[in-house]
């Protein structure tokens, strides 16, 4: 009963308050709706911060589940090795995709409705890196 109410009460009050506060806009490349699109306080607080919680909890019980399983069988740990994997990676790869995306924002922000600084600052700071948010879509 408790894994339940946690499992279903948590994610149903964050989606409550993105709701209440307005947080909800469109994505500009992909044109879906998603969270902190435009505003990087809700893009850190809804989604950047959430997911580093869930990736640090659950690479915490995936090494436990290595501890423990490393004393019994060692066919079982294959199997958490493989999802161990298939979870880490992608999660991983979307955290670091939000950083580079919330990093870099403002100067994108910045450079493109200002034109006297795209002659001051560097090709690959003023624009943002198509790939970096296919590898975000994609994972």
């Amino acid at each position: 009963q408790y894994f339940h109410l946690a499992a279903w009460l948590l994610p149903s009050v964050k989606s409550i308050a993105v709701l209440a506060l307005s947080s909800v806009d469109g994505d500009p490349v992909a044109g879906i709706c998603y969270v902190g699109n435009q505003s990087l306080e809700n893009l850190r607080g809804f989604v950047l911060a959430p997911l580093l919680i869930y990736l640090a909890i659950g690479s915490m019980f995936l090494l436990a589940g290595f501890v423990s399983l490393f004393r019994i069988r060692s066919k079982l740990m294959i199997r958490l090795g493989l999802f161990t994997v298939l979870y880490t990676v992608p999660a991983a790869s979307v955290v670091a995709c939000l950083f580079y995306e919330q990093h870099n924002r403002p100067r994108w922000e910045a450079t493109h409705n200002c034109p006297c600084l795209r002659d001051q600052q560097p090709d690959q700071a003023r624009r943002p890196d198509y790939a970096v948010f296919m590898l975000k879509y994609f994972m």
